[in-house]
């Protein structure tokens, strides 16, 4: 049975130009979704940009432009990034928008008043992180994830009170009902749930923020803190507080609801976000999958450090598809992943060229040059494909893509064995019966191949079908290949080596 499942990626902050990491999460969320898809799953995709942080503010200074100007510039610049690197967003957020500040107010106001005190409060605050840190929680003074001294912060604000929600979230991620991957981010999520639990700002002063902010309705001198403000952007997307169509539909009628984020901002997402939720009567979500970083040199790659690698700049040396396939293989699924050109250049040639497109090549040229049509109604690979579409269809379920990307690779693997074994070529005039077996077989496994790699590389995938006339988006469309006619025609590369 089909399900209906709602993926979010989270909101980057826009500070500044989009960096690989940026890039490395909506492709990894795009997968996840487009895998949904071909199991026959109906899915909503959202993310956004998250304006209303401080940060924004100190960088348009930097730059001498408004604050408007500054996050309308960079705002087109990370949803450009839908289009360069074909992500499938069916929206695609801003939090300046007014359906978002109603439905964020919205939430504030529907928080159970027993959760919330205003009362005044002196703290360490990283602009970086926008939180406050207690001292045991930094590094040599330092922020843990900017390496940047905290600034020292007093004034009056509205605290929630999250105690009132530790046994609660322990419940619900020990029972596996808020399920956090890898398991690894589930025991700091649980951890840090065990021990002592503080009250968390909620609010800023207005003066603090300089302006940017979305008001609470009962005190225009405060504005929401930008972690309460961004999160509620999973459900404002849907409309929240206003027309609930979308909401019903995709939150509360939905099957799953998933967040993909990095391990920077887990604890927001894991806890703070669930604990709001709950104080406002809302549904929680169910799954949340936090990814590693992408190093440099084993540096988390980010703005602050200095370390950028531009992902725009990928693409005038390699294709789109060897972009995202390198991606998802190098860059472990839960773990933090060094990026290193050189091993995206060899997985193109090696494995996409050499493995994959060269048994492409080899099977389409012999049918369109001996055949021109074939009915395909031999399989000798079929046992071996059913047991590795089930194994790939787990895999990729745990969001486990580089193995369920080795599950594909292994139906091309092992079908390059079957043509090299087989040396259909040799069988052309003698023995014609025997060829079309091969080549009837080879086909479907490629099709098999293109489908299971669809959500890793769509533009690949489509030109393999398109070259057979054929319409495939899930899994269940390849039933139509029994007994189908198809015409061969040769093939353009699919790809072509790229030398230093």
């Amino acid at each position: 049975m089909s399900k209906r499942i709602f993926v979010t990626c989270a909101l980057p902050y826009i500070n500044a130009e989009p960096h690989l990491g940026h890039v490395f999460e909506f492709i990894q969320g795009d997968c996840f979704v487009r895998f949904n898809k071909i199991i026959g799953n109906e899915v909503y995709f959202t993310s956004g940009t998250d304006e209303n942080s401080l940060k924004n503010v100190i960088a348009s200074k930097e730059h001498g432009v408004s604050v408007k100007e500054w996050i309308d510039q960079k705002t087109a610049s990370f949803l450009k990034l839908k289009d360069d690197f074909n992500i499938c967003f069916d929206d695609f957020i801003r939090t300046t928008e007014e359906k978002h500040k109603l439905g964020a107010q919205k939430l504030w106001s529907s928080l159970n008043k027993n959760d919330i005190v205003k009362k005044n409060y002196e703290g360490l605050y990283c602009i970086g992180c926008e939180t406050f840190y207690t001292e045991d929680e930094l590094v040599d003074g330092l922020c843990p994830e900017h390496k940047q001294a905290p600034i020292k912060i007093t004034e009056e604000n509205y605290f929630f009170i999250l105690k009132n929600y530790k046994e609660f979230l322990i419940d619900k991620i020990e029972k596996d009902e808020w399920l956090i991957m890898p398991e690894s981010r589930r025991n700091e999520v649980l951890g840090f749930l065990k021990g002592e639990i503080l009250d968390i700002s909620v609010t800023r002063s207005k003066k603090r923020s300089e302006g940017l902010g979305i008001e609470i309705p009962e005190d225009k001198d405060q504005v929401l803190w930008v972690w309460i403000d961004a999160l509620s952007n999973y459900i404002n997307v849907l409309n929240y507080g206003l027309n609930q169509e979308l909401f019903e539909k995709w939150w509360n009628n939905s099957d799953e609801r998933w967040h993909f984020l990095g391990k920077g901002i887990l604890r927001f997402h894991a806890v703070f976000w669930p604990a709001f939720l709950k104080s406002a009567g809302i549904k929680l979500p169910t799954n949340l999958f936090c990814h590693g970083y992408i190093t440099v040199n084993g540096e988390k790659m980010s703005k602050s450090l200095g370390n950028i690698t531009d992902p725009r700049s990928l693409l005038d040396k390699y294709p789109l598809d060897s972009i995202r396939y390198y991606l998802m293989k190098d860059i472990p699924s839960g773990d933090d992943g060094d990026f290193n050109e050189n091993n995206l250049m060899m997985r193109h040639n090696s494995e996409l060229c050499s493995s994959y497109g060269n048994l492409i090549s080899r099977v389409f040229t012999l049918g369109e040059k001996y055949m021109k049509s074939i009915k395909l109604d031999a399989n000798d690979l079929k046992i071996d494909i059913d047991e590795l579409v089930k194994k790939y269809i787990s895999n990729f379920s745990k969001v486990r893509i580089n193995d369920a990307i080795s599950n594909a690779f292994e139906i091309i693997s092992k079908t390059n064995k079957y043509i090299s074994d087989e040396k259909p070529w040799e069988l052309i005039e003698k023995d014609s019966s025997n060829f079309e077996r091969i080549i009837s077989s080879s086909t479907i496994a490629i099709m098999y191949a293109a489908i299971l790699l669809l959500p890793i590389m769509p533009g690949s995938s489509k030109k393999i079908f398109d070259t057979l006339g054929l319409d495939i988006k899930t899994i269940d469309d390849l039933k139509v290949l029994n007994g189908l006619e198809i015409k061969f025609k040769k093939p353009d590369n699919l790809f072509n080596k790229l030398y230093e």
